[in-house]
């Protein structure tokens, strides 16, 4: 293989593949450099991005996370709703009455009342009315509790927001790091291949000139087709990472190019909380606060509809203009009154309606036991994970140093006559395999520290920060 062509490869590799020929979704990234790649004539923008400015697309992409925000926009108009209820109401209202009747006044024979002169004494009399009626509740434990239950509902409603977004957070997390995993396993690729195609292309001239082993070309060349099935299965790997990314995001996005050169020198630090700590963290889990929101629910639901046993008393102030064609039916006055309400029987439907918000009570206390549970089950998995993960990225360290030293040592013996070109292989694929499963160990490792972070309420934005500090920090 060529230069150039090697060259071309490598780029178009580390590009995005599958999206060539396919057109910008929508515009770029703000301080986000494109990389342009060329094939068939054909120039395609890719823009690089970090974790933040990932998360920033996805955020501004997500439906879920966009409808988590106007539920909870929505939710909180429950509040006012239900304080409402408890503050006068100012109610206004007017009519019209015709009326055509018979009655003493209109009966001709009855000389003590009918008088011709009189309008109601021919019968049809017209009416109009207007009135201001202002209601005060004095006491009612039933609305009390409905306000309540509104700001639970709230509380509930933010949890579920900050549930959504936290696990936006991880999401965008595990398909970035799983992205730049899979440019790392093609970068990996390329340079084994590109090393195999070098001693390939070597051990041919030395065959040709007679000076050659023909086992050892036969095996350089199979190796070299088993590299170059390795480099198809990472590019296929590749795409699919990053139709993800663009189905997540809406745009062609990619890490910086230094991230996949020099991720393998990247150094972690131990986890320093115990299993204990992490449990005792998991009460913070979002959807464990939500299902304590939805308990406290139930609860104001519970005495609110026990609260059916008690009176209400409201208060009640109102004004009445009345005019009549009748001078007796004329009216204007003010009325003040205190109306007491107390059901004393409904059939039982009271006490059915109590036992029901009991039981929904029970169920959503049970349903937050086991969400805690099963926060705690996956805090357990993921610390003795990344307890493993550390351990082994240690070793996989020492396995690199060593692997480098060995390729050096090989070079050299070859140099000098010492050792064939299958040890220098040998060589640099011990060491491009040590630093593919480093590499793969690393993600692994980062996203069982997201876990413990999502699963304890912990996973903000500002921690995919800190990873792009973790990456920037690595010279390129």
């Amino acid at each position: 293989m060529k230069i150039k062509q090697k060259q071309r490869l490598y780029a178009l590799a580390l590009a995005c593949l599958p999206l060539f020929s396919a057109p910008l979704v929508s515009a770029p990234l703000v301080s986000a450099p494109l990389v342009l790649t060329q094939t068939n004539n054909q120039i395609t923008a890719v823009e690089t991005a970090t974790f933040e400015q990932v998360l920033q697309a996805a955020m501004n992409h997500d439906s879920e996370y966009r409808a988590a925000r106007y539920t909870l926009e929505g939710e909180r108009q429950e509040i006012s709703m239900a304080r409402s209820q408890l503050l006068p109401r100012l109610a206004f209202g007017a009519g019209y009455t015709y009326e055509d009747t018979d009655n003493i006044y209109t009966d001709k024979d009855n000389t003590n009342y009918y008088k011709e002169d009189d309008v109601r004494s021919s019968g049809k009399i017209h009416d109009n009315y207007w009135r201001f009626n202002i209601r005060q509740p004095i006491f009612d434990r039933s609305l009390n509790q409905d306000l309540n239950r509104a700001k639970n509902q709230v509380t509930a409603a933010e949890h579920r927001y900050q549930q959504v977004k936290q696990q936006l957070v991880f999401k965008v997390a595990d398909v970035w790091l799983n992205l730049l995993y899979a440019q790392m396993q093609v970068h990996f690729s390329l340079e084994n291949l590109e090393s195999l195609d070098l001693r390939l292309a070597q051990a041919e001239r030395q065959d040709q000139l007679g000076v050659g082993d023909q086992l050892e070309l036969l095996d350089i060349s199979a190796r070299r087709d088993l590299a170059q099935a390795d480099l198809l299965a990472a590019q296929s790997e590749l795409s699919e990472k990053l139709l993800e990314i663009q189905l997540m995001s809406g745009r062609k996005l990619l890490p910086p190019a230094h991230w996949v050169t020099t991720a393998h020198q990247l150094e972690v630090t131990q986890q320093p909380q115990s299993i204990e700590a992490w449990n005792k963290q998991a009460i913070g889990n979002q959807a464990y606060q939500e299902q304590l929101a939805r308990v406290a629910m139930a609860e104001s639901t519970r005495l609110a509809k026990r609260a059916g046993h008690y009176p209400t008393l409201n208060l009640d102030l109102d004004y009445t203009n009345r005019s009549s064609d009748d001078e007796f039916r004329e009216k204007e006055g003010f009325t003040a009154s205190l109306n007491l309400s107390l059901e004393l029987y409904g059939g039982g439907r009271t006490s059915s309606a109590l036992r029901q918000a009991q039981a929904r009570l029970n169920a959503e206390q049970a349903q937050a036991d086991k969400v805690v549970l099963d926060a705690q089950q996956m805090i357990a998995v993921a610390w003795a994970k990344q307890q493993n993960l550390y351990q082994r990225l240690q070793a996989l360290k020492n396995s690199m140093l060593s692997a480098e030293g060995y390729q050096q040592a090989a070079t050299r013996g070859e140099t000098l006559g010492l050792k064939s070109q299958v040890d220098v292989v040998e060589a640099n694929a011990r060491l491009f395999q040590a630093r593919e499963r480093h590499a793969e160990a690393l993600v692994a490792y980062l996203l069982s520290d997201l876990r413990l972070h999502l699963e304890t309420g912990q996973l903000e934005p500002s921690k995919l920060q800190e990873y792009d500090q973790l990456f920037n920090q690595l010279n390129p």
